[in-house]
């Protein structure tokens, strides 16, 4: 059971509207349960940018996601996709990745309806706007 202090912390930090989840730049290294268990059966969008997140256990508990935000965490090769059929898109932007053949793996095996992926900023995906040392070539055989 969620004490009743630990809900209202969480709810004075959270950004709730039209089945849209908010909480960013919380510096949480994991999803915090109280989230999963409060909007969890109700949140289409979640966004959990700009914190330090290592994990994603407990996004299972967002079983209606179809849009999930990760921009600018920890999220590194290690990391375990649970798996999300109704997920459409999927932004982790400035992460920790660095091997693109395993990323796309898993994410194909637990996003199978995915229509939409986003890496920029990360090793896996080279691009001269995150990395000057980057080229075209770099870029093409991404």
């Amino acid at each position: 059971m969620i004490g009743r202090q630990s809900v209202d912390e969480y709810n004075q930090n959270v950004i709730w509207q039209n089945a849209q989840l908010s909480y960013v730049c919380k510096e949480c290294e994991r999803i915090p349960l109280v989230l999963g268990n409060i909007y969890g059966k109700q949140a289409k969008r979640l966004d959990l940018s700009y914190n330090s997140l290592v994990s994603l256990e407990g996004i299972e508990n967002f079983i209606q996601l179809q849009e999930l935000i990760l921009d600018n965490n920890n999220l590194d090769d290690n990391v375990h996709f649970p798996s999300n059929a109704n997920l459409r898109l999927l932004s982790l932007n400035k992460n920790k990745f660095k091997n693109l053949d395993l990323l796309l793996r898993k994410i194909s095996i637990s996003y199978p309806n995915l229509t939409y992926l986003s890496l920029l900023g990360n090793d896996a995906c080279p691009d001269q706007l995150s990395d000057a040392g980057k080229d075209d070539d770099d870029y093409r055989r991404y």
